[in-house]
């Protein structure tokens, strides 16, 4: 029977064992209790749900409709810059029979960085890098910002959110999809 074994060396293994195993929950313990201590930490705090009514999930899919569109950016590098904004207007129906519908608006404001040889027609690429070929600086030149609204229509109906006729660009359609899917 080998977990009697009472020789000195077997005892020492144990004991040494036991100890650590002893400390290791002694300095766990002492870690949570420091860290449960914090002051300042900030938490994220998880949203209430909404209510099951059509307000809530109107609310449910512009929540989702931001998120789409704030991670429908141009990339960081590209030399774009969008940004998109998302309102709504409920509106209740006269007619008792009438399902609700909702105004959608998307704003979009789309700039760009545009080269003076990107600019000036017929010159070569390389006359606006510097020697070690980076771009000048003075090279670079802002383009009018374009800003665009676009508003979509939304009816409840079958207890859903649903878009009355498609968007016509890609990316809206996209975060539409998104947006009505999680209802």
């Amino acid at each position: 029977m080998a977990f009697l074994n009472t020789s000195p060396g077997s005892l020492d293994k144990r004991g040494a064992a036991a100890r650590s195993a002893v400390l290791g929950s002694f300095l766990s313990v002492l870690l949570l209790a420091v860290g449960c201590d914090r002051q300042g930490t900030p938490t994220t705090a998880i949203p209430a749900p909404l209510p099951n009514t059509p307000e809530g999930k109107l609310e449910g899919v512009m929540r989702r409709l931001k998120s789409a569109l704030d991670d429908a950016q141009a990339a960081a590098g590209s030399g774009v810059s969008s940004e998109r904004n998302s309102s709504f207007n409920l509106i209740k129906p006269t007619d008792a029979n009438a399902p609700l519908r909702a105004e959608v608006t998307i704003s979009t404001k789309l700039s760009a960085r545009q080269t003076k040889d990107e600019k000036a027609k017929g010159k070569d690429d390389e006359q606006s890098n510097d020697k070690n070929g980076k771009q000048d600086k003075a090279s670079i030149q802002p383009i009018e910002p374009i800003t665009k609204n676009e508003t979509f229509s939304l009816v409840y109906e079958g207890d859903k959110w649903k878009m009355e006729k498609p968007p016509e660009g890609e990316i809206e359609q996209l975060c539409f999809d998104y947006a009505l899917k999680g209802q």
